[in-house]
């Protein structure tokens, strides 16, 4: 970040080279496709103000890439099994709050990636969660379970912002409720239990 001190009017035009950059990138599908020249042109900006922000369009992309990062994880800890509905509702807050942001950056051709990132961090946090839990007594296959969760999860958003299927953002965030709690009821030692007895 090269502006040091960020006062409302610097917020607000950070925010607009980020919003402007969602733009093009959902026309172009592609960071490589965009020019400086474009952006400033696009944004109403002179370059020297763009330069004051950022170094380069590819800096423009990492900022949204972390600032998404630090909404979904900074801070944010599952210390147990009760945390997890929790830490999954700030994150559909957050992208709830973001959804036309999402709409325009998810289409491009480099979201796949910082996806599966996302995803990947997600897992480990639950998958920890799961691990360090006295409850939970069946942890066979769970490092599975939870992967191939978190991966189709990590899809379904992306068919989303890519308008592939017919399935709102609220039912995919109603299935991922829905699997967490189920997981979390066949996995503790009260289901393991009656399991065995049965």
């Amino acid at each position: 970040m090269k502006v040091r001190n960020l006062n409302a009017s610097s917020h607000k035009t950070r925010q607009l080279i980020k919003d402007t950059f969602a733009q093009l990138l959902h026309e172009k599908r592609n960071v490589s496709k965009i020019s400086v020249t474009e952006l400033v042109k696009c944004a109403n900006i002179n370059r020297s103000t763009f330069y004051s922000h950022f170094d380069d369009i590819w800096q423009v992309a990492e900022d949204i890439k972390a600032e998404t990062m630090k909404a979904f994880f900074e801070n944010k800890t599952i210390a147990s099994l009760n945390d997890i509905e929790p830490f999954l509702d700030e994150i559909y807050r957050y992208i709830r709050k973001n959804d036309d942001l999402f709409r325009l950056i998810f289409i491009s051709d480099e979201v796949t990636g910082f996806v599966q990132r996302l995803g990947n961090i997600c897992k480990g946090k639950v998958y920890t969660a799961f691990l360090n839990d006295p409850t939970v007594a069946d942890k066979d296959l769970l490092e599975l379970e939870i992967s191939t969760f978190s991966d189709g999860m990590a899809m379904q958003f992306i068919r989303y912002y890519h308008n592939d299927y017919n399935v709102s953002l609220e039912n995919i965030i109603t299935f991922a409720k829905i699997w967490s709690r189920e997981i979390i009821l066949r996995r503790t030692s009260k289901a393991v239990k009656k399991r065995e007895n049965a």
